[in-house]
């Protein structure tokens, strides 16, 4: 069975890490096994903090939080280096910076739309700029989350409400 699906895993272009695969944009935590990347000549795998960036049809980033992630073509990786102790830029606030819509209209090509990252601007941002806009991003995050769970879990009751009022066995009665 394992076999089968490292098979059908290499038909379908996908490349794995030790805990996900990635098929465009979808994470999986059933990957194939790793020796699938053996077809992939010099695999690099990211680190917890880089910047994944697609420049096709605007700009998309995210943050690798955890790492250990390969990346293929046409996404492109960015790694922020540090020179001192005080960061001069974060992952979180890079990828947001990316993202902003004076980038977004940075495309070439009549085709497929690309955007190349030489031509990306950002901000210039004392370090205090940046740590600042990093809490309100990570904040603003924090409830993003809360509130994608409460959608989701409003959206599971009314599913549930909905097949239990189909099989008969719920019925709806009046507010008083």
């Amino acid at each position: 069975m394992e076999e089968r699906e490292e098979w059908l895993a290499e038909r379908r272009g996908i490349a794995s890490s030790e805990r996900g695969s990635c098929r465009g944009s979808t994470w999986s935590e059933n990957a194939p096994s790793a020796h699938v990347l053996a077809d992939y000549r010099n695999v690099r795998r990211t680190a917890p903090g880089d910047v994944i960036v697609l420049a096709e049809y605007g700009v998309h980033a995210l943050v690798d939080e955890r790492g250990d992630s390969v990346v293929l073509s046409p996404a492109q990786v960015l790694r922020i280096t540090q020179t001192s102790a005080t960061p001069w830029m974060r992952p979180r606030v890079l990828a947001r910076l990316l993202t902003a819509p004076r980038n977004a209209s940075r495309h070439t090509g009549s085709t497929v739309r690309r955007v190349s990252l030489r031509e990306l601007e950002l901000p210039t941002l004392s370090p205090e700029e940046v740590a600042r806009l990093d809490e309100f991003l990570a904040e603003l995050d924090r409830r993003l989350a809360a509130l994608r769970r409460q959608v989701s879990a409003l959206d599971q009751l009314g599913s549930a409400v909905v097949e239990g009022v189909a099989h008969g066995v719920l019925s709806i009665g009046d507010a008083d």
